[in-house]
């Protein structure tokens, strides 16, 4: 998708003429830019980009202008022209979100209404690209990129809170950017911006929707979520702008991607599945599980290996570049893959969100081992096999200080009921360990990433496994698995889709009592008993595997000097003795502080990159 600028001036007098100058300079074939007695609208997207041209459209007074591949979902109505669609919705004086409920798609949407002097931004339901704006005197400024909003307001500077949820949750969520003075649009929602004010309303109501109990069987279920899910598949390739070249699926070899690769095989879609392993072997490598699966479904596969000499080169060339800092070192891997991809294919399906909608990650799993452990009288527990655990060593680099490392993960949400324990379970850096990585005055006393998941988790009131599938995917997915997928796209010019993401899909799954998702310590039960027949065995009874990344590995081989020039600019925001010590640590194999360690660094770099204060 192109990136783009556009700002809604209400009261020129008070807006800094750099800002008026930049509108005036609009190039028509690649913008737009109207003034009247009642303020001034401008809009510029890149021209020089190989991504498609926006949708343009007026209807009388209105006009909307469509960035993306916004689409009608696959169970409603069909409509020829999106874009056409919102302006004549606006034109008649009828709510924008007439015009949204129905979409699927990632995109981005701006709206003019001319008689009410009224501007309209929004993002799709689930996420996949972000909108940034910047409320200013006389005004609002937004963008697809946040620093491009910055150079609005002044140097861009770090927002202190943003920093602290950025390691509370892997990434930062809507309505703070990382950036001071810049907001992000939540998924789903439409702003709405007048000289009397901006407010934001949510046009995809999806708590209402998730609140409507499911009526039918687990094997009623099992059916409607293979319909739904081929519909969806179909969708993405009906719509896949070469119909000269297969459609490519990242294959893990786990539950969610082999379901993907063998619905869209058994529906005549013309496939080429995709993973990757590493070079030296790890032991996250899953390639030998998917070329298991691939093998068995009858689907060619291309296997791909990562090295930490290509760590080394796509830390420097993709990670500045970047939107916003993503914390998850999987990037890398995947957009190696995802450039070899898009040598063959221009559309890829991804299986995320599965875990998500079907509660498929040890958070929901984990309660009949909690119930176990907990018949150990408490002061056992907590004097003696607590304290022995914390005294081992525990890291990733040998399987046994890696069982230590989990067992330590596991005892420390072990004495909270499960809805606390999957809240704890669900955040990235726990709060100690953030005061202990920043600098002082970069520390907060508030756990606000906490504060955060609690208020998506109260928000619906079903049974605690979906209500915990809630909080995910509306506080945690959008800010990291979909920031994912969206730098995966700029950084390789792939188009990557996640047909479990589809607003009919996610509705559905949510409507699911958390009995058909969860039963002992099996997850995704819904998934599995829809695929019993389509994917092979071994798979279907193969344990959750996590893609493993070796971090350590890649900061001890290919950039250790770079690294350490990283965390020691002047701009760090960290206690840079503390990463010493906890670099000591992880390099000895003593702690696992490989994940703090990378999202430090990613941080860094990409503030020095971008002239981040």
């Amino acid at each position: 998708m192109r990136h783009f600028v556009g700002a809604h001036i209400w009261d020129a007098t008070q807006v800094a003429p750099a800002i008026l100058d930049w509108a005036q300079q609009i190039n028509p074939s690649c913008g737009m830019h109207w003034a009247d007695e009642r303020g001034l609208y401008a809009l510029e997207w890149d021209d020089s980009c190989c991504a498609p041209a926006p949708q343009v459209e007026r209807a009388g007074p209105a006009v909307a202008v469509l960035f993306g591949a916004p689409r009608t979902r696959p169970d409603r109505a069909a409509r020829a022209n999106i874009a056409r669609d919102v302006a004549e919705t606006l034109a008649c004086q009828r709510p924008i979100e007439a015009a949204l409920k129905d979409l699927d798609g990632e995109f981005l949407l701006m709206a003019w209404d001319d008689p009410s002097a009224t501007s309209f931004l929004a993002t799709d339901p689930t996420g996949h690209h972000c909108l940034y704006y910047a409320s200013i005197p006389g005004g609002i400024v937004w963008s697809s990129h946040p620093l491009r909003v910055a150079k609005f307001l002044g140097p861009p500077q770090l927002n202190r809170e943003a920093i602290n949820l950025y390691f509370a949750l892997k990434g930062v969520p809507a309505p703070w950017s990382l950036l001071k003075g810049v907001c992000k649009l939540r998924p789903g929602h439409v702003l709405i911006a007048q000289s009397a004010g901006i407010c934001e309303r949510d046009y995809w109501q999806l708590a209402d929707q998730a609140a409507q109990a499911y009526d039918g069987t687990l094997d009623d279920a099992s059916h409607e979520l293979i319909d739904l899910l081929g519909r969806s598949i179909e969708h993405y390739a009906f719509s896949h702008s070469s119909h000269s070249t297969p459609i490519g699926v990242f294959l893990s070899g786990g539950l969610d991607s082999t379901a993907l690769l063998a619905l869209g095989h058994q529906a005549g879609i013309p496939l080429r599945a995709f993973t990757i392993g590493y070079s030296p072997a790890y032991h996250g490598d899953e390639t030998e599980h998917a070329r298991h699966a691939a093998k068995a479904i009858g689907v060619p596969i291309e296997v791909l290996y990562f090295s930490p000499d290509d760590a080394a080169m796509l830390t420097q060339e993709v990670l500045p570049g970047l939107a916003e800092p993503a914390a998850d070192p999987t990037l890398l891997p995947q957009v190696f893959l995802a450039r070899h991809t898009a040598s063959q294919t221009q559309t890829v399906l991804d299986g995320t969100g599965a875990d998500v909608i079907f509660a498929g990650t040890t958070k929901y799993t984990a309660e009949p081992y909690v119930q176990r452990y907990q018949q150990i009288p408490k002061p056992v527990r907590h004097a003696l096999i607590q304290p022995a655990a914390r005294l081992l060593p525990s890291s990733r680099r040998w399987p046994l200080t890696n069982h230590v490392r989990r067992w330590q993960f596991f005892t420390s949400g072990s004495d909270l009921p499960f809805v606390e324990r999957a809240v704890q379970w669900t955040r990235f850096v726990p709060q100690a360990t953030i005061a202990r990585i920043l600098a002082p005055e970069w520390n907060m006393t508030q756990d606000l990433g906490t504060t955060y998941l609690d208020t998506y988790r109260r928000q619906l009131q079903v049974d605690d496994i979906t209500a915990i599938c809630f909080m995910t995917l509306k506080g945690h997915t959008p800010w990291v698995d979909y920031l994912k997928l969206s730098s995966l796209e700029r950084a390789s010019g792939l188009s990557v889709r996640a047909p479990f993401m589809s607003p009919g899909l996610v509705e559905f799954g949510l409507r699911l009592p958390g009995a058909f998702k969860v039963s002992g310590t099996v997850g995704k039960l819904v998934l599995r008993r829809a695929c019993e027949q389509i994917i092979p065995s071994g798979t279907l009874q193969r344990r959750k595997a996590i893609f493993a990344t070796p971090i350590s590995q890649w900061l001890q081989q290919g950039m250790r000097e770079l690294f350490w020039e990283t965390l020691r600019h002047p701009t760090s925001v960290f206690d840079l003795e503390q990463l010493r010590y906890m670099a000591r640590l992880n390099s000895l194999g003593w702690r696992d502080w490989q994940s703090e360690l990378w999202a430090a660094f990613v941080l860094q770099r990409w503030c020095i990159a971008n002239s981040v204060s």
